[in-house]
């Protein structure tokens, strides 16, 4: 019963590295409905590899069948060559067997029995074999979208001798079990060593979740910095739109002044007075200019801070002792800002 759940779990896990490799490899044409696309791959590989492995129990058509989906979503929904996209399955499942064949010789070496019986045994042997040749599956399909550079995101040294920890400390212990079962000579001293690794094995997991929470944290203040940039930034170039209008309005406001002296001196008063009407109605905004630097971001801030003081009755003042470098303009703005 318990081999035939590794069996079944095994099958599972197969198939979504299958699915997993040629969509990332590849990439979907469209990216709607990307995820019920992804779970409609794995479940047609999945439901053909079970039907071949325990109804029809027929290896050329678990190969044939598996081999026929994967082509044809792939022509279906994914980016790429036709040749590609064939060769690319077709490789895949020669990964599977390259990997399976191996593995299944060492492992009936070790144990003392033949490889036609380690297909079809029912015993901790089996486990071993299936555990150990999906995790080099899930290892040569990284290596190969690390080839092709078409993964987002990659682990890091200390990140790669983690998880090779756990695996190495996984397999010794798989083995020390195994060979409890089948040599109760040294058991002891095997259990021993299982529970030093089992000790092991928790720690080397602990730092792993230590270290993913700490990155967790800095990722998550990396974006909250990020969103908070972008949102200055947005002001920023607002208030610089603003300041620029009102600088262009101080300009026309001499204008206009000179043009109602005229009209008055002509004695146009009724036109002077709707002139003065139209200039007064015109929407000058809140933005006053209480000071004028060379840098027009450090304008657009501080005057945004002395409108701001103004209208809550706060008197300042503000007295610049330096010529600021154009490379540190956006960074002290930022700094007046907050």
């Amino acid at each position: 019963m318990i081999c035939t759940i590794a069996e079944i779990i095994a099958i599972f896990a197969e198939s979504y590295l299958a699915a997993h490799l040629l969509i990332k490899y590849f990439g979907m044409k469209k990216e709607s409905y990307f995820s019920i696309k992804y779970g409609l791959f794995f479940v047609l590989l999945s439901a053909s590899d079970l039907l071949g492995t325990f109804i029809i129990s027929n290896e050329m058509f678990l190969i044939l069948s598996c081999l026929s989906i994967e082509i044809g979503f792939s022509m279906i929904f994914l980016k790429g060559g036709r040749f590609e996209k064939i060769f690319l399955s077709i490789t895949s499942y020669i990964l599977v067997y390259g990997i399976n064949f191996p593995i299944l010789a060492l492992i009936s070496m070790i144990s003392n029995s033949e490889i036609s019986e380690m297909t079809v045994s029912q015993d901790i042997s089996r486990i071993v074999c299936l555990f150990i040749t999906k995790i080099l599956y899930f290892a040569a399909v990284q290596l190969i979208l690390w080839l092709r550079k078409k993964e987002k995101h990659y682990f890091d040294v200390n990140e790669w001798i983690i998880i090779v920890s756990v695996f190495t400390v996984t397999l010794l212990i798989g083995f020390a079990m195994y060979l409890i079962i089948i040599n109760s000579k040294f058991s002891d001293y095997i259990y021993f060593a299982s529970t030093i690794l089992l000790s092991l094995l928790d720690v080397i997991i602990f730092v792993f979740m230590r270290k993913m929470n700490i990155s967790s944290q800095k990722k998550r203040e990396r974006e909250l910095l990020q969103l908070q940039l972008e949102i200055q930034k947005d002001e920023m170039r607002k208030l610089e739109q603003q300041y620029r209008e009102v600088s262009v309005l101080r300009h026309d406001f001499n204008n206009s002044i000179d043009c109602i002296s005229r009209m008055i001196q002509q004695k146009k008063y009724e036109d002077a007075l709707n002139y003065s009407h139209k200039l007064k109605d015109r929407k000058v905004g809140k933005l006053q200019i209480h000071i004028e630097c060379s840098s027009p971001a450090i304008n657009a801030v501080v005057n945004s801070k002395f409108s701001d003081a103004k209208e809550n009755g706060i008197e300042t003042s503000f007295r610049m002792l330096v010529q600021i470098p154009e490379s540190l303009e956006f960074d002290i703005s930022i700094i007046l800002m907050n």
